[in-house]
């Protein structure tokens, strides 16, 4: 329910309509990219965040569930899905869905969109090379680095967790450091940033988390 009320009080702010905007255009520019790449896109394209592509008809014997896994060797988060008329099973399936809410999220624009569409059709047309898979991954590692999880955490999330959860008055000073806190936890190991976490009072944890969770 704490999540829900985030969640709804962060999409009445203006700044919501803008990261949802960019949404849209990013899919829709990553749909275009992959179609120029010779890709299908079921639908012919995307009005919405996402996007379902039909391997068929340029890798015809390669199944989703496969595509899959070499891409998330690369660090190119999609899932297999089925496509109309597959003649595959759920468990195989001939397309992949991708979207770009994550993606948008860490700050990404449509330049970007470009370079990800080349990445995905080298990777898929050497699912069974790793030093092709490796090095598109190191790409990928590398690229993000210009584009941190939290590139999009506001004061305005922050405010609107104060005020729906009453975090106490002593939580008030964190979150208004919240940012570099982050940043200099960041570079630690996850289990280290726990540790770091619990010299905190819990409420100030448990909000931390909260928020993390949120805005990913």
């Amino acid at each position: 329910i704490a999540a829900k009320a985030v969640a709804f009080g962060e999409c009445l702010q203006p700044e919501y309509k803008e990261y949802q905007t960019q949404v849209k255009k990013n899919a829709a520019v990553l749909a275009q990219a992959l179609i120029d790449r010779g890709f299908t896109i079921v639908s012919g394209g995307t009005d919405n965040h996402s996007m379902l592509v039909d391997l068929r008809t340029k890798y015809p014997d390669l199944t989703g569930k496969v595509a899959e896994k070499a891409l998330v060797a690369a660090d190119i988060t999609v899932n297999k899905n089925m496509v109309p008329f597959d003649s595959r099973s759920a468990f195989q399936t001939s397309g992949i869905r991708l979207g770009t809410p994550a993606i948008t999220t860490r700050g990404a624009k449509e330049d970007l969109m470009l370079e990800i569409a080349e990445m995905i059709e080298t990777v898929l047309s050497n699912v069974d090379n790793e030093e092709v898979i490796a090095q598109v991954r190191a790409r990928v590692n590398e690229t993000m680095k210009k584009y941190p999880i939290f590139a999009l955490l506001t004061t305005t999330s922050i405010n609107i967790l104060i005020k729906d959860f009453g975090v106490f008055e002593k939580a008030l000073s964190f979150f208004k450091n919240f940012k570099v806190f982050y940043e200099t936890s960041r570079p630690f190991k996850k289990s280290n940033r726990k540790v770091f976490l619990s010299a905190f009072p819990t409420e100030i944890s448990i909000n931390f988390y909260l928020c993390r969770q949120f805005i990913r």
